[in-house]
């Protein structure tokens, strides 16, 4: 970006007067845009409405490069439309909604009965829009239809009762909203804000307007020319469009105030219409309407695939060879590529098209470096932009991390800044994912207990950094070696982790949830009795004198964001590189989330960068593999358990990240693996999970111990609590590192060939690779492999 450019404009609304629109409107650049207008009735929520189309025009979900303008009056239909990507927009519930309170069984119905009681006065105008639609659409008498549009008599026409009574379903939901838009001056301004809310980011658009919504496109378009803010349209589509209508038009010169006037903005117009469409009964738009180019009409019988029995689908019109075409030729041949640049993920752009304009979404902006590896001049323009965008809400809704702002914004201020974003190549908008929580004698599976007696293995002078829901330090598991070396909080709104230097229990970044304390007695500190070591029987951390750093990443109920995650592990970093050592060698992550293919490449998230980063700055990083590996479904009045492979989830799917499957604690040849333990590959076909450990029915600390109670070992309930999940057994492999690097000091800092002792080590169980990864690790073999 021009750092002397003027800073852009940004609305909490789409704007409705013509001085707003031509004062404000945005500086448009980059490529084109398709923006769908959708018509009648009922309809899906926004994104599935939006894929339907998509995939009839191109095969293939477009993410940020479509968009849809979104009117469906919901105190009319209430509940959206249960439909698929997979369905065509058109369903017999959307004609069938008891809100139209009409009988479509009686042949001689009257559609104007279900118009509200304001559709009284323009009873006449509607009435013979209504008398036009019903009338016959037999074919001509000796048309070749058959020969030209190879259907069968018994296809074509329809019996004309049958005929008859498709039209009356669509009469009956067409009038309604045609009444609304043309004598509701409320409703019409509703519906023409959202095709506004659509354009506000600017650029170059191809538009597609369905039924009604090519009545909008056309008077938006024509308003916004008069308001000298048209926005460049090279090709204008309309499909089953009323607008040859003459009480259509009449309606529309009463709205504009003129005669129909030529839209100079518009490229080429092309118009579909299917004999057997009563919304586009009148077809020819030629005659009546100009555009910079050339207005051509398409039709006859069969134009619309769905017909004849939907004749008025509009995923129907949209997958004609002549649309598609016509479309594809002028976005290019790379417009549907699904593996291809963008600026706003694809999650983000489905949750732009559902959301109100008022609800605000927690998104990551991560920052493109320069080839030198800077971000610091597009940053702080963007840092610029956002406190014009926001005014006084910027700090409270803006948090500056290193390399990411992480902001939540409305739908119409992510796409501008998407816009903005691609025009000047600064980075992308990601979602801030949910990350949640993955929820003794485990210690000698991994053959820890004999590490600590004949070599000393006990975790000294090693630091391990916990990212969680936090960790009580006051619990007595960790009094003997004073474990809990730091307690910060992430969840906080500042661009920094907020310290508990007295590790005060009400202070910020203690654990109230319970799973931070439990992953970090896995890894560090013992059951507080008399000896130095701790007994088979008791609890014990797999490296007991190791100091954690604790970092709540995770709120209360288990739940955080990628922007505190990535808060700590920048503040990690920078711990580190401060020091000119690696303070913290080592970093736990007993979370993570769903991963989608679509959205980013695997292990490449915005997390996953940064874990990469700390990984090359030679902090070890251990994830949980996730707890995917089964899922329970509906099948008729049965449930069925499902096994699941590819089930890794993020960051888990990271290359430069050891991942950690779970197994039964004592005897993992005979049970094998956790029925729950996310298998491989990954999305992409790499070996995950690298090894398991420990998992099921793990002892370790409890939260809300009871501090009036000594611990004791006949009633370990009161301070110790019995946990299962792959979040268990990710402790031990950090445990168990920590252990190693205590005793193997030249590895510090050497994570990839660390990683390579612990995988060339482990002990196979006999189970599938994609399942058990190299096996469990082996602490023994581990210590005589590597010389001291």
């Amino acid at each position: 970006m021009t750092l002397g450019r003027p800073p852009l404009r940004f609305y909490e609304r789409p704007p409705s007067l013509p001085e707003q629109q031509a004062t404000h409107r945005p500086v448009g650049r980059g490529d084109l845009t398709v923006l769908y207008i959708h018509g009648i009735a009922n309809k899906p929520i926004a994104s599935t409405l939006k894929c339907q189309w998509d995939t009839a025009l191109f095969e293939a979900r477009l993410g940020q490069r479509s968009r849809m303008a979104y009117w469906v009056n919901r105190q009319r239909y209430p509940i959206p439309l249960n439909t698929t990507c997979r369905d065509s927009d058109f369903s017999d519930e959307s004609f069938d909604s008891p809100e139209m309170n009409v009988a479509i069984e009686a042949v001689d119905e009257e559609p104007l009965r279900s118009l509200p009681e304001s559709a009284r006065p323009h009873r006449a105008a509607l009435q013979r829009i209504a008398d036009r639609m019903l009338a016959e659409t037999e074919p001509a008498a000796g048309e070749p239809y058959e020969e030209r549009y190879g259907y069968g008599a018994e296809l074509l026409p329809l019996p004309r009762p049958m005929r008859r009574w498709v039209t009356r379903r669509i009469t009956r939901a067409f009038l309604p909203d045609v009444h609304d838009y043309l004598f509701e001056p409320e409703q019409r301004r509703r519906i023409d804000d959202a095709v506004r809310q659509r354009l506000v980011a600017g650029g170059r658009f191809v538009i597609l307007g369905h039924s009604l919504g090519s009545v909008v496109a056309y008077h938006v378009l024509a308003s916004l020319q008069r308001e000298r803010a048209a926005p460049d349209v090279p090709l204008l589509i309309t499909l089953g469009s009323p607008l040859a209508m003459a009480e259509v038009q009449d309606g529309l010169r009463d709205l504009l105030g003129e005669d129909l006037p030529a839209l100079s903005g518009v490229g080429d117009w092309m118009n579909l219409s299917d004999r057997l469409d009563p919304v586009a009964a009148v077809a020819s738009l030629a005659a009546d309407y100009r555009c910079a180019g050339e207005v051509v009409d398409i039709g006859g019988f069969g134009v619309n695939a769905d017909g004849p029995r939907h004749p008025h689908s509009a995923t129907g019109y949209l997958v004609h060879p002549q649309v598609r075409a016509k479309v594809r030729r002028l976005v290019g041949s790379e417009f549907s590529e699904q593996v291809t640049n963008f600026t706003i993920a694809r999650d983000v752009a489905d949750w732009v098209e559902d959301a109100a304009l008022v609800d605000l979404k927690e998104v990551l902006i991560e920052f493109k470096p320069t080839k030198e590896g800077h971000v610091g001049p597009s940053r702080e323009s963007l840092i610029a932009e956002l406190k014009v965008m926001l005014g006084d809400e910027f700090e409270n809704r803006c948090v500056c991390l290193q390399r990411y702002l992480a902001v939540r914004l409305t739908s119409t201020e992510i796409e501008i800044l998407g816009s903005r974003l691609k025009a000047d190549r600064w980075g992308r908008i990601w979602q801030d994912a949910e990350k949640s929580a993955l929820v003794v004698r485990s210690a000698a599976t991994v053959h820890a207990p004999t590490a600590w007696r004949g070599y000393d293995a006990l975790g000294q002078r090693i630091q391990w950094a916990v990212l969680d829901t936090g960790i009580r330090p006051d619990h007595p598991h960790f009094a003997q070696w004073e474990n809990v070396a730091a307690v910060w909080d992430c969840t906080v709104h500042a661009p920094d982790p907020i310290g508990n230097n007295d590790q005060d229990p009400r202070g910020p970044g203690i654990d109230r949830q319970g799973h931070g304390t439990h992953v970090a007695g896995v890894i560090a500190g013992r059951f507080p009795g008399p000896g130095r070591l701790a007994g088979d029987d008791e609890p014990s951390g797999m490296a007991p004198m190791t100091k954690l750093h604790s970092y709540k990443v995770l709120d209360d109920d288990g739940r955080g964001r990628d922007s505190w995650i990535i808060k700590a592990l920048q503040h990690i970093e920078e711990l580190n590189r401060s020091a000119g050592d690696l303070v913290i060698q080592g970093v736990n992550l007993s979370l993570g989330g769903d991963f989608d293919p679509e959205v980013y490449a695997c292990g490449h998230s915005p997390l996953c960068n940064e874990l990469r980063r700390l990984w090359r700055q030679g902090v070890v990083i251990v994830t949980s593999a996730g707890n995917l590996g089964s899922l329970t479904v509906e099948a008729g009045s049965r449930r069925v358990r499902l096994n699941l492979d590819l089930s890794i989830g993020d960051p888990a799917n990271l290359d430069e990240a050891i991942s950690v499957g779970s197994v039964h604690k004592s005897d993992a040849r005979l049970y094998g693996v956790s029925y729950f333990s996310s298998r491989g590959p990954t999305a992409d076909g790499r070996f995950k999970p690298d090894l398991v450990a420990p998992g099921e029915r793990i002892v370790s600390a409890r939260a809300d111990f009871r501090v009036d109670v000594a611990p004791d070992l006949h009633r370990l309930d009161s301070h110790y609590v019995e946990l299962s999940g792959t979040s268990m057994a990710a402790p031990h492999v950090s445990g168990l590192l920590a252990a190693f690097l205590s005793q193997r000091r030249s590895f510090i800092g050497r994570p990839q060939e660390l990683r390579e002792v612990l995988v060339e080590h482990c002990t196979d169980i006999g189970r599938d690779r994609y399942h058990q990864g190299a096996g469990v690790p082996n602490l023994i073999k581990m210590l005589l492999s590597a010389s001291s």
